[in-house]
């Protein structure tokens, strides 16, 4: 993420799939989102509070971003009366993009789940462990990059 800022000015669309840690918790601010080129579009589907929401609310109205796409948001579900559905540069999701619209998923994520009770049964090391340090999931040390192994992931 140490890039983040250099990387928005550049980037036509801006996609947040984060976990919420300490970092990612109103990532996208007033700052950030004037990073944003002006027809820029934001799109959220991890966690509502990745983005603070009033700053959000300003870039739309006043054409800083060109638009967003929101399957999360801060507050959630949003008031009635939130000046988020007054935006006409803006699509907004019912938090659907986790759920198991595609049959593969639901399969991946069983078989994810069968293989780890028969390896936890038999005392053996699980798949996709998450690192409470990063939020994130603990990379096999065959997959990780010099990045992880720094403990810095990518953007």
């Amino acid at each position: 993420m140490d890039a983040l800022d250099d990387l928005l000015p550049r980037a036509d669309v801006v996609v947040l799939s984060l976990p919420k840690t300490p970092e990612t918790t109103r990532l996208m601010n007033a700052a950030r989102l004037g990073r944003m080129k002006p027809d820029g579009i934001l799109v959220n589907v991890g966690r509502g509070d990745c983005v603070v929401t009033e700053d959000l609310v300003a870039a739309l109205q006043s054409g800083a971003i060109g638009g967003a796409v929101l399957d999360v948001t801060d507050p959630e579900p949003l008031p009635e009366d939130h000046p988020l559905w007054d935006c006409e540069n803006l699509v907004l999701t019912p938090h659907v993009s986790g759920f198991y619209h595609l049959p593969a998923t639901l399969y991946n994520i069983q078989s994810i789940a069968i293989r780890n009770l028969t390896a936890w049964g038999r005392g053996e090391g699980l798949e996709n462990v998450v690192d409470f340090s990063t939020g994130y999931r603990k990379l096999p040390e065959s997959e990780e990059s010099p990045a992880c192994q720094t403990g810095r992931g990518g953007v």
